[in-house]
């Protein structure tokens, strides 16, 4: 299936879990991000994904930097140095997203997020940050939603946007069955 065929479109959380969990830590999220950089289907970015992906990792960067420096007994570092740290994932995140075939989608208007609040908030479980992904998705219409967190991306928001919301693992099913021929008894 070539990639133009299929627009999946990823959550934060794996993203993050699919770029920098390494080793017995990564799983399906790895295995997602390492398909969209095989250009196996196009990558739906939208922006109040990445812009989550991006803040949440630059702390988790510059936390990083912190407990490091403490453990070695170091002077707690300069607030250049935490910016130095997270501008290296900035700069990782960027190169990995590069590697795949983007499409891009804004930020939802505010008037349609607050249009939409009533409609969609129950959906999302009532989490105010997860309401701009999900009129994202709504006015998108990827193929598939990847997302691990289905307390928010739920078959209620599923049913009420019309885009199918899978998991990672759920997601490389997919996949694997388009890939290989179901062998038969």
């Amino acid at each position: 299936m070539p990639a133009s065929d299929l627009t999946v479109a990823v959550d934060s959380g794996v993203l993050i879990a699919g770029e920098f969990r390494s080793g017995v830590e990564w799983g399906a999220p790895k295995g997602v991000l390492i398909l969209a950089t095989r250009k196996r289907f196009a990558l739906l970015v939208m922006e109040p994904v990445e812009s989550e992906v991006r803040y949440r990792l630059r702390e988790l960067a510059q936390a990083k930097l912190m407990d490091e420096t403490e453990a070695r007994g170091e002077p707690t570092p300069t607030p250049d140095e935490l910016e130095a740290a997270a501008q290296v994932v900035d700069a990782a995140v960027t190169k990995t997203l590069d590697l795949c075939e983007t499409r891009r989608a804004p930020y939802p208007p505010d008037e349609l997020i607050e249009e939409r609040l009533r409609d969609l908030l129950p959906c999302v479980s009532g989490d105010l940050r997860d309401l701009p992904i999900a009129v994202a998705l709504e006015q998108c219409k990827p193929d598939i939603f990847v997302s691990d967190n289905d307390a928010d991306f739920n078959e209620k928001l599923e049913r009420r946007i019309g885009v199918r919301i899978v998991t990672s693992r759920e997601f490389l099913d997919i996949v694997l069955e388009h890939a290989v021929p179901r062998m038969r008894t």
